[in-house]
């Protein structure tokens, strides 16, 4: 059956609202491969022309709240237009990384297809031309007013998702990404600063208005002509963003992360900005929350405060949160948690006056902790780990075990060898790291049993990876402390000096700290540039987020975890 085109240019402009991508990028796109059909050609299925793997990879995000797409859902033309704006979004964040500003709609489609054969800006622009009689009725149709900045954008433009005029309030479409993650947030605030639940609300009201509930991490159209613009959940500017940027590079982290943002704005919070802290501790409801916040940390021009929208962005945080009350923690228990992960409880269970809490920890690598706390005592960390199921004997009483343990699936088994000739030692690494390099976006993880929708499965897919190269996993099922006490015991670590290509790299969950393990890539010159491929926790993919500079920043000095290197010997 045929797209009907209004209903696709509709479609596309409620999910780049929803991404903060603008929606006539996406239908230029789809006009420029497939001319905006569903027909299938060779492996290249639907509007966007993508393959089942490409599908595969990018079909689910933790962040957005993207948990139950299935391969099949490829198929439906409405569901492409989701997962489209979504890698739109990814591509776009990677051009900001590289290029230091928003990419043009020809940069940004080059960093999408970088094999695509089209004359551009040619094509691409021919296409934007075909479609932009598309936009305006779309728009009409999606929100009340039509959008300040353009609906429609040239091949040379840089394609900024258009919001509506600031003098109104804030429109319901593309909120989704907020109201999922602001009560995340605000958890950390309450814990780390003794807030009340109205003014971490009123922090959140002015972050959603300043990124535009998290969807605008780069400033689109810079007030100061020449600079960098804002940057980030708060828009840093100036030498604020400057300081963000190095924080973010000595820590290990990607600038568009959650740990990366929630972090600095904690420093700053307790160092440069206190004043503002206190001022937002003093208010009295929400209204106070949200101004006090914005005059001592945000600092806007005179008339261009906008309290309106930020104290819709401000209801909407505090009406979330409180909503999502069944999977909080208390603050002191919030306190002991991995401090540069978002959580969730996925398990409770009470014994006389004991509760206990599974906890999902996660970004872009995951954990689970085990916590209980006593009546009138400080809770207490039983158990950490990628995963900790299956519970370990004596832990805890089998009643709480058995509640605990209800979303466990024990007979989930792992994976058996695989029959294949001998392989001789010194041909192991090499081996791994071709399987590595041909699983990189291409090995899914969210569906496999026990990992929660790939959260948990750094472990599961390193051994994958190990299992497909060599015949056998290296073992430890999900769990990469028992990862790395099977190489402790078993292989020898070796100095960073003598990585090579195809070895594991670890660093164990230790305490309240959640670790991480991949496979070492292509050794470059200088050895930190060197990546690693691993399990991405957010998006539940094996991928190549981190390089060796960036995990010895993170998860070493950082985080305090040690790092080994093995080479696997069988």
């Amino acid at each position: 059956m045929a797209i009907t085109l209004t209903d696709f240019a509709e479609e596309c402009v409620h999910q780049g609202l929803r991404f903060g991508v603008h929606p006539h990028y996406l239908v230029g796109v789809a006009q420029l491969r497939s001319s905006i059909s569903e027909v299938v050609v060779g492996d290249r299925i639907g509007p966007f022309r993508l393959t089942q793997s490409e599908w595969d990879a990018n079909s689910s995000d933790q962040e957005f709240g993207i948990t139950d797409f299935v391969p099949d859902d490829i198929k439906a033309w409405d569901m492409q237009c989701c997962i489209y704006a979504l890698m739109t979004l990814r591509a776009q964040n990677q051009c900001v990384v590289q290029l230091g500003r928003l990419p043009s709609a020809v940069e940004l489609y080059q960093a999408q297809w970088p094999d695509d054969p089209v004359q551009l800006p040619t094509d691409l622009q021919n296409a934007l031309d075909t479609t932009s009689n598309l936009m305006v009725p779309a728009f009409a149709a999606v929100i009340d007013a039509p959008p300040k900045t353009p609906q429609t954008i040239g091949a040379n433009d840089v394609p900024v998702s258009p919001t509506p005029d600031v003098n109104k309030s804030v429109p319901p479409t593309g909120t989704e990404t907020f109201a999922a993650k602001a009560p995340r947030v605000m958890e950390k605030l309450i814990s780390d600063f003794g807030l009340k639940d109205f003014q971490a609300a009123g922090i959140l009201g002015n972050i959603g208005e300043e990124c535009d509930g998290f969807r605008e991490m780069q400033e689109r159209r810079p007030l100061v002509p020449g600079s960098k613009g804002g940057f980030g959940w708060a828009q840093w500017t100036g030498p604020r963003r400057t300081q963000f940027e190095l924080f973010c590079g000595t820590s290990g982290l990607s600038a568009f992360s959650d740990a990366a943002n929630y972090g600095f704005l904690k420093l700053e919070l307790n160092t440069t900005q206190a004043m503002a802290l206190g001022a937002v501790q003093k208010a009295a409801n929400l209204s106070k929350a949200v101004r006090s916040f914005e005059a001592g940390f945000e600092r806007a021009k005179p008339g261009l405060e906008h309290f309106d929208r930020r104290d819709d962005w401000a209801n909407m945080a505090l009406e979330s949160f409180r909503a999502s009350s069944d999977s909080r923690v208390p603050p002191a228990v919030a306190k002991i948690l991995d401090p540069d992960l978002m959580h969730r409880v996925i398990a409770t269970a009470n014994a006389g006056n004991a509760t206990f809490w599974v906890i999902d920890q996660f970004s872009d690598e995951g954990g689970q902790a085990l916590v209980k706390q006593e009546s009138g005592q400080d809770p207490v960390i039983l158990a950490t780990d990628t995963s900790i199921f299956p519970l370990k004997p004596g832990l805890v009483i089998p009643s709480v075990a058995v509640q605990l343990s209800a979303s466990f699936d024990s007979r989930a088994t792992a994976p058996s060898a695989i029959e294949m000739p001998p392989v001789a030692n010194d041909e192991v690494n090499t081996r791994i790291f071709a399987k590595a390099k041909q699983c990189d976006e291409t090995l899914v993880t969210r569906n496999e049993p026990n990992t929660n929708h790939g959260r948990l499965a750094c472990a599961f897919a390193v051994n994958e990876v190990v299992r497909r190269a060599v015949g056998k996993p290296i073992g430890g099922g999900l769990s990469t402390a028992g990862m790395g006490e099977i190489l402790a015991s078993t292989q020898i670590a070796l100095p960073e000096v003598q990585i090579n290509s195809g070895m594991i790299v670890i660093s164990p969950t230790h305490g309240g700290n959640v670790g991480h393990v991949g496979i070492i890539g292509e050794v470059k010159n200088p050895i930190s540039a060197t990546v690693i491929y691993s399990n991405s926790s957010n998006r539940g993919v094996f991928s190549h987020a981190f390089t060796l500079g960036k995990w010895k920043a993170f998860y070493r000095d950082h985080k305090g975890l040690p790092i080994f290197f093995y080479a696997l010997k069988l």
